[in-house]
């Protein structure tokens, strides 16, 4: 099977896709007990992050979140 996938590079300051990022975290936390931060703290790390997301169409697949540092954030990737 191949995929398609498109990279999105969202910047600091841009919530683009945080309510899809937010569900993909949390069915991860349901099924596998990781990523464990509430919405608030969440929501406020990405859009201080610089963001890439990978989109299926219009469906999030995946994402990280990276501080200016480099620093990973969070890494999601869907199952």
């Amino acid at each position: 099977m191949s995929v398609t996938l498109d990279k999105q590079v969202i910047p600091p300051g841009d919530d683009d896709h945080l309510s899809a990022a937010w569900e993909l975290k949390e069915r991860i936390r349901k099924a596998e007990g990781l990523l464990k931060q509430r919405w608030g703290f969440f929501a406020d790390a990405y859009r201080r992050s610089t963001v890439y997301a990978y989109l299926d169409g219009e469906t999030l697949i995946g994402f990280a979140a990276a501080r200016r540092d480099g620093y990973l954030l969070f890494l999601a990737v869907d199952p």
